[in-house]
């Protein structure tokens, strides 16, 4: 089965990300799926414009697939894994083409950072975004450290990226993440959405460093790991101090460095055998 399907009609190609069993969770297959069909796109002259969104009502892309990273055997392993999934989602975002994520359900983790590195989004009523990496004992390694505080500020970005709390559709858009639409006729009011992003310049990530604060605010974790929040405080501050490239690459080294916690071993086995409901036994080390 095509994991991306590719479908040009007026102007438009519409891409869906096309694993609905698996609520569309991004594989290294689905990620080079992307990255393949974006290019076409962006190559094919009877295409203005690039609609992205996932198979199914429930998700867009409900994250990264668990398996692939609990089979790291190193922080080096991991770290390609992060790099590799930047690299596509970098262009996305490098497309001259305009490109708008039409967020139709879950857009959790890797999703929430696919949807980040459109030029836009667009989200149904019952869309829910977060990244919730920290509750998997891990850090979000596809832009999410960077893209987030750029999108929505660096206060907001920051408890969603350390509690791992997810937010509504209109919280979302109230956070500056998107534009909500009716659920009824979403893709046909996407579409329209593109249409308008065509007759104007997409809008462009900021990619210069973004002031942080001397003293970020403190946040009740629960059970979350200190080990693995360590990890992320450092990504988010010291990767903000830095032009958007340099912070995804180090964004990438910090999420590397999670397979030397024991926390990401115990969090990503518990997700596995005890689904994401079960919080994870960590032991902050």
């Amino acid at each position: 089965m095509n994991k991306v399907l590719y479908e040009v009609r007026d102007g438009v190609a519409v891409l869906t990300v096309n694993r609905p069993e698996a609520l569309n969770a991004l594989d290294l297959e689905t990620h080079a799926a992307i990255k393949e069909a974006a290019l076409r796109a962006e190559g094919a002259r009877e295409v203005a414009g690039i609609l992205l969104t996932g198979a199914g009502e429930k998700a867009f892309v409900a994250g990264a697939d668990i398996k692939e990273l609990a089979a790291a055997r190193s922080a080096d392993d991991l770290e390609r894994l992060s790099l590799f999934g930047q690299d596509v989602f970098a262009t996305l975002a490098a497309l001259k083409k305009p490109v708008l994520a039409a967020v139709n359900g879950f857009a959790l983790g890797g999703g929430l950072e696919l949807a980040m590195a459109c030029h836009d989004r667009v989200l149904c009523e019952n869309a829910l975004l977060g990244q919730p990496e920290v509750n998997l004992g891990i850090i979000p390694g596809y832009g999410g450290t960077q893209r987030l505080p750029r999108l929505v500020g660096f206060e907001r970005a920051w408890s969603m990226l350390r509690t791992g709390r997810p937010i509504k559709a209109a919280e979302s858009a109230a956070a500056g993440l998107g534009t909500l639409l009716p659920r009824e006729g979403f893709l046909d009011a996407a579409k329209t959405r593109l249409k308008v992003m065509i007759d104007h310049r997409p809008r462009r990530l900021e990619p210069a460093p973004l002031p942080v604060p001397e003293m970020p605010p403190e946040l009740e974790l629960g059970h979350l790991s200190r080990s693995i929040d360590a990890l992320l405080q450092a990504a988010i501050l010291e990767g903000l101090r830095l032009p958007l490239e340099q912070g995804l690459r180090l964004e990438a080294r910090y999420f590397g460095a999670c397979h030397e916690t024991e926390d990401l071993h115990l969090g990503l086995r518990n997700f596995l055998e005890q689904g994401p409901r079960h919080p994870a036994p960590f032991v902050h080390r």
